[in-house]
């Protein structure tokens, strides 16, 4: 609008968690950690520039000016260099990225086979396979799930838990803000430990999501099972199986 602006930048990157649809406010969790900021920038040299966007159209009004950040206060004890404090929490925050876009997508994998149980409840399709196979699938997302961010159930039940992927990462990262020493060799070998074992799950968690379930609903639409979210839509005609459901 019209007038004069302040923006004031809190020295943080933005966050590389994933991004989802906004929960309403009802449903929204007061205690939710705020996600919206990533690590603190490391004292150095920056530029701003200012743009405006409308209708999509993004249109350079100044800039770039350059700025200093400065560090305040001087620590007692020599600490890890600024420059590669960053360096660490670059690497955190790319494992974050590809970790919180697991654990959503494991989430909304949970979502699209709940609706599938209930879209093959009601189908007119021979029962037995396609019921093994959703169960099949659903039991080895509970098994992925585990690993990477720990049990439901036993959290529901306040229960202990081994590590987990997501548990070490967040050991890694609770390094930015601790303190101006930067990482210790814990927040080192948590994020050692967090990578290894993420690099382990990835490859299986990717073929469930990209390839399985795809595969599983296009069986599903072929036999006649009504729609559900994730599918393509179903062509007229298609998927007229007589039933013994």
């Amino acid at each position: 609008g019209k007038g004069f602006h302040r923006v004031a930048w809190d020295l943080r990157y933005p966050s590389t968690t994933a991004v989802l649809a906004p929960e309403p406010a009802a449903a929204r969790d007061e205690d939710s950690e705020d996600e919206g900021g990533g690590f603190m920038a490391p004292p150095g040299r920056y530029t701003v520039t200012l743009a405006k966007r409308v209708d999509g159209e993004v249109t350079a009004l100044a800039g770039p000016l350059e700025f200093e950040v400065r560090r305040v206060l001087a620590g007692s004890l020599e600490g890890t260099a600024p420059a590669d404090t960053a360096a660490f929490l670059q690497q955190v925050a790319a494992l974050e990225r590809a970790v919180s876009a697991a654990d959503h997508g494991l989430g909304l994998a949970f979502e699209r086979v709940a609706v599938l149980e209930t879209a093959l409840a009601r189908s007119t399709s021979e029962p037995g396979t396609l019921d093994r196979e959703l169960e099949a699938l659903k039991q080895e997302l509970y098994g992925l799930e585990e690993a990477l961010s720990g049990s439901r159930t036993k959290r529901t039940l306040g229960q202990s838990q081994l590590p987990t992927v997501a548990g070490r990462l967040r050991v890694a990262a609770s390094s930015d803000g601790q303190s101006d020493y930067g990482p210790t060799a814990t927040h080192r070998r948590a994020l050692a430990i967090a990578s290894e074992s993420f690099a382990a799950l990835e490859p299986r968690l990717r073929e469930l999501l990209d390839g399985e379930l795809p595969a599983l609903e296009a069986r599903m639409e072929a036999a006649g099972v009504p729609w559900t979210p994730g599918r393509p839509l179903p062509e007229l005609g298609a998927g007229r199986e007589e039933s013994k459901r």
